[in-house]
């Protein structure tokens, strides 16, 4: 099963490189007050969006939980215990 996936992942990634498409990564919304628990970037509240070459929101990208106490080293964003999940929009 993971070598299916790996073949998979190196296909689309091989198609996007030949297409010369630009992909994008940026927060949803502008966070204020950085660091605060609250809006952060890449946050489940604020995630990163994935945009085409033309602008358009093709995919999301958070971490699995909520981190409350963003900076105690306990539930941070993309840790192992914490990873970022990439959802595609359909």
């Amino acid at each position: 099963m993971k070598t299916l996936f790996l073949a998979l992942a190196i296909v689309f990634l091989a198609g996007t490189a030949l297409a010369d498409d630009t992909w994008t990564i940026e927060p949803r919304y502008h966070d204020f007050t950085p660091n605060d628990g609250f809006m952060d970037q890449g946050s489940r509240q604020n995630p990163y969006e994935l945009r085409d070459q033309r602008g358009q929101t093709r995919g999301t990208i958070q971490p699995r939980y909520h981190d409350f106490t963003p900076g105690d080293g306990f539930m941070e964003r993309g840790s192992y215990k914490n990873p970022y999940e990439l959802e595609w929009d359909r």
